[in-house]
């Protein structure tokens, strides 16, 4: 579960609805380590295992990595929700070079490292699975000084529609969710 650490965060909801099902949860965030702990404590609490991975979700390497560390500490991955996510709200013409890297590289690029080492996992360990990508309302409907943000999910929605087709054969079911 990435981007899962923060108080005001989908994720942290998205992590205490899959712990009161019954799954164990490892979350993932950069920069919310004590946000993490309580979570964690919250979802042991539920008696889960639960545990916490910091990795950049937009570096391949620190992802694969974080993949091999939950697969290590809880077992083999059953469901992977990629909803790490940054926005900046500014008018298209004030878009800075940082800002367009900056949100490319969580957002769309983050998910393709969460999607692509978790998939190869489940398809390693010739395990059914499912991948659950938070992308946005801003996929159907564009809002003003939200382009970059806009053109990163809607890039998620064609990423997770083709995933979904090419891993349906390995049992793996793949779904974006637009909350907003």
């Amino acid at each position: 579960m990435t981007g899962a650490a923060r108080e005001r965060g989908i994720g942290r909801g998205i992590a205490r609805c899959l712990a009161e099902e019954g799954c164990d949860v490892a979350i993932n965030d950069v920069g919310a380590e004590d946000e993490a702990a309580g979570l964690v404590a919250e979802l042991r609490g539920l008696g889960r295992r639960a545990a916490f991975i910091t990795a950049d979700v937009s570096d391949r390497g620190a992802v694969d990595a974080m993949i091999a560390a939950v697969e290590s500490e809880l077992g083999p991955l059953d469901i992977v929700c990629s909803n790490a996510g940054v926005a900046d709200w500014e008018g298209f013409l004030d878009v800075t070079e940082q800002s367009f890297d900056r949100l490319v590289s969580v957002n769309l690029t983050g998910a393709f490292n969460v999607c692509r080492a978790a998939a190869a996992a489940m398809v390693a360990g010739e395990r059914r699975g499912r991948i659950v990508v938070t992308s946005s309302v801003h996929v159907q409907m564009p809002f003003a000084e939200m382009s970059v943000y806009g053109a990163t999910k809607a890039g998620l929605k064609g990423m997770v529609e083709t995933m979904a087709i090419e891993l349906a054969p390995h049992g793996i079911t793949v779904n974006h969710i637009g909350p907003g």
